[in-house]
């Protein structure tokens, strides 16, 4: 039932007591609290194009498939102009890794692991996610430079664009701008999950191959020139080895023993963090795709009320919060 449809509901209730003016007021009472409470408990979903909650999630799906492209091309070219609307904060230092939470789960442990001892090579854990981060502190990408910089050190900060919009409504806005500013019209692919962190013994067995093969390749190809160069992220064998005993503060000489050491502590580190994905996020392949080359254009979109989109939070606390709260006041 639609909220103006409740509200009729019960103002015809209320009509029909005064009618009734011989009635005690505890009866009334009871009367309208029971009205309120039918139309709540409704199990029947509301109909298509009803309340203004109900437009806002036609308009801005959560799946990405679900996002038709020429209307998200006019929702996030349409807006008002309001540079206010979703609110970029200046988080400062940065916010700890733990004090954040994941968006999705699919995590791929190996890019983890090599990532995270890039950090201790760089002495640099946390840093700029080049993503965004929601006002209830989900991160929306960069979830392996989150996690990896974390298994070194679960207090280093991480900066990202931060907005004051909850994180259910930013993935159906992030989807939007996706498709509807042409940055992509499928998803990624998502495989792992969190499960390989919390499993020392399979972490280690990844870590001692990067002891035998080193961690990256030894040159890379420049995007500008397409020719080969030395990879500044490559760690040779030995180099994995060095930088394992200085995690660790160990000089163990047995490899399995030093992998080890560095499995359980990226463990420990890791377990700080909330490893679940939040019941509302979807899966990988239907979550918003915003490349380096796309950050930008979004940003600028989001920072200078290019979308015609408002906060649903608002609209969700008046439809339901309100009532439930008629319901309460109108006990005896």
């Amino acid at each position: 039932m639609r909220i103006n449809e409740l509200r009729k509901l019960v103002n015809e209730t209320v009509r029909q007591e005064q009618r009734r003016t011989r009635k005690p007021r505890s009866n009334f009472n009871k009367l309208v609290e029971g009205t309120v409470k039918q139309v709540l408990n409704e199990e029947a979903s509301p109909p298509a194009g009803g309340d203004e909650l109900d437009k806002w999630k036609q308009a801005f799906p959560k799946k990405l498939d679900d996002v038709d492209a020429e209307t998200a091309k006019h929702l996030t070219t349409s807006g008002d102009g309001s540079s206010e609307k979703f609110g970029f904060k200046d988080i400062g230092d940065g916010i700890a890794c733990q004090k954040l939470f994941p968006s999705q789960s699919s995590m791929n442990y190996e890019k983890a692991i090599r990532f995270a001892f890039g950090h201790i090579k760089s002495e640099s854990p946390g840093g700029n996610l080049g993503a965004y981060i929601s006002a209830d502190y989900f991160i929306m990408d960069g979830h392996h430079r989150w996690i990896s910089s974390a298994m070194v050190d679960p207090d280093s900060k991480i900066k990202g664009a931060w907005i004051d919009f909850p994180g259910e409504a930013l993935v159906a806005v992030l989807n939007a701008l996706t498709k509807g500013r042409g940055f992509a019209q499928k998803g990624k692919s998502g495989t792992g999950s969190f499960a390989p962190f919390k499993d020392a013994a399979k972490l280690s067995t990844y870590i001692q191959e990067l002891m035998e093969k080193g961690s990256g390749e030894a040159e890379s190809k420049d995007k500008e020139t397409g020719e080969m160069k030395p990879n500044e992220f490559f760690i040779d064998a030995q180099g994995i080895i060095d930088l394992s005993k200085k995690f660790t503060g160990s000089q163990e000489e047995d490899k399995q023993k030093l992998a080890d050491a560095v499995a359980a502590k990226f463990v420990t580190n890791a377990s700080k963090l909330t490893l679940a994905s939040p019941s509302w996020a979807p899966l990988r392949p239907q979550m918003p795709v915003i490349e380096k080359e796309n950050q930008k254009e979004a940003q600028k979109a989001l920072r200078d009320g290019e979308i015609d989109v408002i906060d649903p939070t608002p609209i969700e606390e008046s439809t339901v919060l309100r009532w439930h709260k008629l319901a309460g006041l109108l006990k005896d």
